[in-house]
């Protein structure tokens, strides 16, 4: 709502605090949102290493969307974090771990 200004006003940092609150609290769909505030600045300075942080933390946690995000740091240039070894390693241990899901569920 503040951050798209949706009947209210834009403003970023109380959209922040509402994420920050949500992914605190476990609700892991906000959790790469707050990572984007933070890798690219947004209403804030950039920190690209917290957003790294935030998406490690799901990777960890296997919450999917953290994974796409976090491999999504690793292949490009954009945020100087272009990693070809992580991301390989990261796409196999994905592919294992998709691989199981899909085993345990036959």
């Amino acid at each position: 709502m503040y951050y798209y200004g949706q009947g209210v006003e834009i403003n970023y940092k109380k959209s922040f605090d509402l994420y920050e609150g949500l992914c605190e609290r476990g609700v892991y769909n906000m959790c790469p949102i707050l990572s984007h505030f933070y890798t690219d600045g947004v209403g804030m300075k950039q920190n690209i290493k917290k957003g790294k942080e935030i998406l490690e933390k799901l990777y960890y946690d296997k919450y999917p969307e953290g994974w796409a995000n976090l491999a999504a740091l690793y292949e490009s240039d954009q945020y100087g974090m272009k990693d070809e070894k992580k991301l390989r390693s990261f796409i196999l241990w994905l592919a294992n771990t998709i691989q199981k899901a899909r085993r345990a569920t036959r």
